[in-house]
């Protein structure tokens, strides 16, 4: 017990740390659909395209709710 409780603290920082924002911002409502894209492509500025790491399905979810917002960015009536 006394080595799992470190290991855990250990991987549950790591997972805050270095958790993509742009993903947890894309099921919050309330979020601005600029402020995601801009988080998204600051994030992806440097690295190069990798398969699996969820690109292609971000590109897909900003071509479709694109139209769908509000000039400001508002996101409210975009999934409906």
């Amino acid at each position: 017990m006394k080595k799992i409780l470190p290991l855990f603290i250990v991987i549950f920082f790591c997972n805050n740390i270095f958790g993509q924002k742009w993903s947890e911002m894309m099921s919050d409502s309330n979020a601005n659909f600029y402020d995601i894209v801009k988080e998204f492509d600051n994030y992806w500025k440097d690295k190069p395209y990798e398969r699996g790491k969820g690109y292609k399905a971000f590109r897909r979810w900003q071509w479709f709710v694109e139209p769908r917002v509000y000039p400001t960015g508002n996101m409210r009536f975009a999934s409906r």
